[in-house]
């Protein structure tokens, strides 16, 4: 499994093209990873969205839930070798596309925004979803470059108990400059998004950040900013690029430091 994991791991990166770009088809499903799984439609305002429920029935359970919140390319099947860890590990795992990703409603999106401030309303959605579906569970997010924005700023509409965020979004703003910089790419932020930047000084919470040290635009030293803040917030820094930590420090490795950190939530 572990040698199948990493080739669609690295298809996933390679898919990270700095713009919104969803994928509709799905080229990977929980049961080609021999996941068992649910589908369900779960409606938010204006949009009616695709969720996976992954559920650990064994002894070994956690007692907790992670909701995983993409990126701003794909959709949720990317998301799938970190489901599968972390259902591993003894986590339920949930996990959803955007409207206008994978079987999501249709969304006529804009690929030059940044981010469109609905997600916020899908993650919140699922979110709720998740947190009356597993009841007696907490519930953690694992979050990736534009999904730590939509995280940020959703925790202030839904709470959640843990956010372990890699590629983190601190200054939509300066990520738009420095995208500019490093490619000429124009992008462009949706009406509020002040609202959601300023959203990390409030999450209150214990919270895991990956960074990569090479990264131009989410920057490690962006991170470390985010780190220290508050006292609850961890650092890991990893040599190589944007959402390249799992690839980079091994699944191992990766894991470990995940499952450690959630054992202290």
């Amino acid at each position: 499994m572990k040698k199948f994991l990493l080739p669609v791991l690295l298809s996933f990166l390679g898919y990270w093209v700095l713009a919104i770009n969803p994928l509709r088809e799905y080229t990977m499903t929980p049961d080609k990873f021999g996941i068992s799984y649910q589908e369900v439609r779960v409606g938010v305002e204006g949009a009616d969205l695709n969720v996976w429920i992954m559920s650990d029935s064994t002894a070994a359970s956690k007692q907790m839930t992670v909701v995983i919140a993409g990126s701003d390319a794909g959709n949720m099947g990317f998301s799938l070798p970190y489901a599968r860890q972390l259902l591993s590990a003894g986590y339920d795992v949930v996990t959803f596309d955007y409207r206008g990703f994978g079987a999501s409603s249709d969304f006529e999106h804009h690929p030059d925004n940044l981010y469109h401030r609905e997600y916020i309303q899908d993650f919140t959605g699922v979110l709720q979803f998740s947190k009356t579906h597993f009841a007696t569970n907490r519930t953690a997010v694992l979050a990736f470059s534009m999904g730590t924005l939509i995280a940020s700023s959703g925790y202030q509409h839904t709470a959640y108990d843990a956010l372990i965020a890699e590629g983190f979004v601190l200054s939509p703003r300066s990520n738009i400059r420095r995208t500019h910089e490093l490619n000429g790419k124009n992008l462009k932020l949706p009406e509020g998004y002040a609202d959601d930047a300023a959203a990390v000084h409030e999450i209150d919470v214990p919270m895991l950040l990956f960074s990569a040290a090479n990264d131009e635009v989410t920057t490690d030293r962006d991170a470390r900013a985010v780190v220290a803040m508050k006292t609850n917030r961890q650092l890991v820094t990893f040599e190589g690029e944007h959402l390249r930590g799992a690839a980079s420090l091994g699944f191992a490795t990766y894991f470990e430091k995940i499952v450690l950190f959630l054992n202290y939530v």
